[in-house]
């Protein structure tokens, strides 16, 4: 009856501390998600930069509000077109 009244040693075993570490890690993780999650929706309220200018050094959002001419627009897709169709892959050759 000795026995029954001691007090009993506390054991700590390794799947306890296992599992304190893994809880700790996933609070850890989820608020590292919640700090990225935030910060991307950050990112993604901000105005992007604009990085057209004129031959004078004026922005094009100073002057036009990025209302472009129909036709720079269809010489832009035009040109561009006709490089990434026509596209061999390699450099073209140096001209000293």
């Amino acid at each position: 009856m000795v026995r029954l009244l001691e007090k009993r040693k506390k054991i700590v075993s390794v799947l306890t501390i296992f599992a304190i570490a893994t809880f700790s890690l996933h609070l850890f993780i989820l608020l590292l998600f919640l700090f990225q999650g935030i910060t991307i929706r950050q990112l993604s309220l901000r105005k992007p930069p604009n990085f057209v200018q004129l031959i004078d050094g004026k922005k094009v959002d100073e002057i036009d509000d990025l209302k472009r001419d129909p036709e720079a627009i269809r010489q832009f897709i035009n040109k561009t077109m006709i490089a990434m169709f026509k596209w061999s892959g390699t450099l073209p050759p140096q001209k000293n």
